[in-house]
């Protein structure tokens, strides 16, 4: 007993980079070494394990063996219908500005039209149903609990709030493993972290996070590069679509009041 309180003791005392940083890199080597490399639905089922029990799995045991309050540290608080909605609106907005991101890559020379038939391949082939939840939602929930739940709150302190909103927001990008897409996923994390610190939630990011993801499944699954080429990379995005979306990201963000 007096063991358990002495570890439990030591781990609270751990300056918060260290802890942040051994849940991360384990997180990514285990994640990087057990991914499955082919789609199929045993692939499907294993991605879902690792990130229920990786990812998620980890910052959770992590919490507990060092005596925090999870509710706490995860911001695990219930939101308003209202809230729900303006995360849902950011989710979308924030949609053309990836999809931007991805197309300015592409046309400096990055192997986009690689990427995406990888993606493609992940995002077809089963029930929409089922590819919705293993690729869209236990994604987001688990990455936001360990991203903007575990590492942006544990980096938070008196006058750190950039540094941990940038932090989270780069560990984000570098964990989806590819240089394409260190840049827009860590533009999605700076968003996610601003949102769950306006909020005081993680359900709003979980929201916004599982809308982008749900975008993409439901756009490999419609036909709509003849009409709307832009959102399957096969153009530029609109001027008026950023500009209309941006302007979106600012006024539904500031709606985004805190509780």
């Amino acid at each position: 007993m007096e063991t358990q309180v002495f570890q439990t003791k030591r781990l609270q005392s751990a300056p918060a980079e260290v802890g942040v940083g051994l849940v991360f890199l384990w997180v990514l080597t285990v994640s990087a070494w057990l991914a499955p490399r082919e789609p199929s639905e045993a692939a499907r089922a294993q991605s879902v394990a690792l990130q229920i029990l990786l990812v998620a799995g980890t910052p959770l045991l992590f919490a507990r063996l060092a005596g925090f309050r999870l509710d706490a540290l995860f911001k695990l608080r219930p939101v308003s219908p209202n809230q729900a909605g303006l995360a849902i609106l950011l989710g979308l907005c924030l949609v053309p500005w990836l999809e931007a991101v991805h197309y300015f890559q592409g046309q400096l020379g990055g192997e986009t039209a690689q990427l995406q038939q990888r993606a493609q391949s992940w995002l077809q082939g089963s029930h929409p149903a089922w590819i919705l939840l293993t690729m869209a939602l236990v994604p987001a929930v688990c990455e936001e609990l360990l991203f903007r739940g575990f590492v942006l709150n544990r980096l938070l302190g008196p006058g750190t709030r950039a540094r941990a909103i940038l932090v989270s927001a780069v560990l984000f990008g570098i964990f989806h493993r590819h240089l394409l897409l260190i840049l827009p996923a860590g533009l999605a994390g700076i968003l996610f972290a601003v949102m769950v610190q306006r909020s005081r939630s993680l359900a709003p990011a979980i929201l916004a996070h599982f809308t982008v993801n749900a975008c993409g499944v439901a756009l490999s699954n419609w036909q709509v590069a003849a009409s709307v080429p832009w959102l399957v990379g096969k153009g530029p995005v609109p001027a008026a679509v950023l500009a209309a979306s941006g302007i979106g990201l600012i006024v539904f963000g500031k709606m985004l009041r805190k509780r």
